[in-house]
């Protein structure tokens, strides 16, 4: 599912089919200030898309919206505790400055001492939140919401030096990308329906 908020707003998202047909899982950043905003299917459908609800503070990042007339097969939910770093896992999204619909991979990251989040190295850019993160079996383990790169840097902090002119290894290799558990969504989606 791809999103665009309408009042004006010109935004991009991506998310799943949950539970019944016709719920989509997103992220509540994708939706907020939004009760109604087009969403189209990977074969090009389009329906008008309303909010069921969403988690005001974020925590979780999750939304759930509802399209009339949409009944497609819900992915199918794994586990993310059965999760292991350097697992190969997929996400399919709709990256805006990379084109509709790319699936990009990466291996699960190794956990933090100081950060529960789940994070992999599955590269993503803007347009990606609300992608599901899958299993090679295509069992859905996450909702992606965002990214940071290791140590965190600031606005302020100074420059790190001359760049290498391989911009591929440097956002794979030093993006962390961060994911809901489908544990977390699964809990969301319970109270909302």
């Amino acid at each position: 599912m791809q999103t665009s908020l309408g009042g004006g707003v010109h935004a991009s998202g991506t998310g799943f089919v949950y539970g019944d047909g016709s719920h989509v899982i997103t992220n509540a950043h994708n939706v907020r200030g939004s009760e109604t905003f087009d969403l189209w299917t990977v074969d090009g459908e389009s329906y008008e898309a309303e909010v069921v609800d969403y988690v005001e503070n974020r925590q979780p990042d999750v939304a759930l919206v509802r399209a009339e007339g949409l009944d497609l097969d819900p992915l199918e939910a794994g586990s993310s505790d059965d999760l292991e770093a350097g697992q190969p896992l997929l996400q399919v999204g709709h990256p805006s400055i990379m084109g509709n619909w790319v699936i990009t991979a990466g291996p699960m990251a190794e956990p933090s001492s100081i950060d529960p989040r789940l994070r992999t190295h599955v590269p993503g850019v803007q347009g990606n939140s609300g992608s599901p993160l899958l299993t090679l079996d295509g069992a859905v383990v996450g909702l992606t919401y965002g990214a940071t790169r290791p140590g965190n840097r600031g606005p302020n902090d100074p420059p790190e030096g001359p760049q290498s002119d391989d911009a591929h290894t440097r956002i794979v290799g030093r993006l962390v990308s961060l994911h809901e558990t489908i544990e977390d969504v699964d809990e969301q989606y319970e109270t909302w329906v």
